[in-house]
């Protein structure tokens, strides 16, 4: 993360400071250390999280669908009005209150979009836009070995993408779609 103000540079200094006795979780970075890490110039002082990474949720997802089949199941495209639970189930219903499913364990993706649970009320969840492109690797992008980020963030390319994320606006909800 890019110090851009003095105010933030000064954060994250303090943040360092407190974790100095573990640099492999946080470190602060020169602008020259910090591009000696990344590979590339970075004009601005930094933190640097060494052991920080980046995956993609599509393939953690099928990974862990594919490494417990036995274990999991999926429920794809279907509109669940409400969830509750008893004491040894998940149960999901439809706008009809009819049930549709019962689990032990429940994991909701469901992209920002409403869902009437009591059971889930006590959580906390909250719609953040944000976007994610796919900008395709140059070669004035290649060198980048580290995540960057500053007003959004740039990692590495995979296969020769980069995934940029470009927004994060937590204050503009009212419209998700692009």
């Amino acid at each position: 993360h890019m110090a851009d103000t003095d105010k933030l540079n000064a954060r994250y200094q303090n943040i360092a400071h407190y974790y100095q006795d573990t640099p492999d979780m946080v470190q602060y970075l020169s602008a020259k250390d910090a591009s000696t890490q990344a590979g590339i110039s970075i004009d601005k002082p930094c933190l640097f999280y060494p052991t920080g990474g980046y995956l993609s949720p599509q393939k953690l997802c099928r990974s862990l669908i594919s490494a417990f089949p036995d274990k999991t199941e999926t429920i794809f495209q279907q509109n669940i009005h409400k969830i509750t639970k008893n004491e040894e189930k998940w149960q999901l219903f439809d706008e009809n209150n009819a049930l549709l499913h019962e689990t032990d364990i429940l994991i909701i993706t469901n992209n920002g979009n409403n869902i009437e649970c009591d059971a889930i009320k006590p959580f906390s969840t909250r719609k953040i836009r944000g976007q994610v492109s796919f900008v395709p690797e140059r070669a004035i992008s290649s060198d980048i070995q580290s995540v960057i980020c500053q007003n959004g963030y740039i990692p590495p390319a995979v296969n020769g993408v980069h995934y940029v994320g470009a927004t994060f606006d937590p204050e503009n909800i009212d419209d998700l779609s692009l």
